[in-house]
């Protein structure tokens, strides 16, 4: 394990790093990711050093997951806006990001 280490097989950031684009590139927002890194003892501090690094826009990210999902089809009644609002935030964005992505295309 030393020998994986000394040449670099074994980094953290670069774990995180991997596992951070997988997850974006899948369409996760940052509350998922944190929670699930939290899970492999990653803390929410060396995450969000990564995402400094890699300068993700979750507020796109969110608006294009939206897209995917939902197209073009307007939004006809306050359940249907609820139950989209609660698939946003199970996959970790925030509010903001959102009423963001939703009301982008009203």
């Amino acid at each position: 394990m030393g020998w994986c280490k000394n040449e670099d097989y074994l980094n953290q950031q670069r774990f995180i790093s991997m596992l951070l684009r997988s997850r974006i590139n899948k369409g996760y927002g940052l509350n998922y990711i944190v929670q699930e890194c939290r899970q492999q003892n990653i803390s929410r501090e060396q995450v969000l050093e990564v995402v400094a690094q890699l300068d993700v826009d979750w507020f796109q990210q969110a608006l294009l997951l939206y897209q995917k999902k939902y197209g073009q089809s307007a939004i006809t009644e306050y359940k249907d806006k609820l139950k989209r609002m609660a698939y946003l935030q199970r996959r970790g964005f925030s509010s903001e990001q959102i009423q963001f992505a939703i009301n982008h295309l009203e």
